[in-house]
């Protein structure tokens, strides 16, 4: 089973690797696993706890944790190597699943991320 979750839904696909439910990758556009501060633990743990390869489409103004060379991204790429981080750094949260395609910029971070989700599903099932 792949997964494919954007923000909050992101946390979900941690949370449910985590739990051992048969995962075998999770793509996450701007991804919010920082909810699991409100679960009573926090993201760089549960990044530890994560049992599958994970992709994160991080937006500007997402945490740094979840971005290239971020402890979370470093967590998971370490553990499974065809893990893949890629910052869009022109453009904001939510962009892939909310942003105003009319404009170029968002257009062509919406499309770029949607190819990194379909290479990595491609490679990871």
């Amino acid at each position: 089973i792949g997964s494919v979750g954007f923000c909050w839904g992101g946390w979900v696909i941690f949370r449910a690797s985590a739990a051992d439910f048969p995962l075998k990758c999770g793509a996450i556009c701007h991804p919010s696993v920082r909810l699991e501060g409100y679960a009573g633990s926090s993201e760089v743990e549960l990044s530890r706890k994560v049992k599958c390869p994970i992709m994160f489409a991080s937006a500007r103004n997402d945490p740094d944790n979840v971005k290239e060379d971020g402890e979370c991204s470093n967590i998971l790429k370490e553990k499974f190597p065809t893990s893949d981080v890629k910052s869009y750094g022109d453009v904001d949260h939510g962009w892939v699943s909310r942003g105003d395609i009319s404009d170029p910029v968002v257009a062509a971070a919406v499309q770029g991320a949607l190819a990194q989700v379909e290479a990595f599903l491609s490679q990871n099932l």
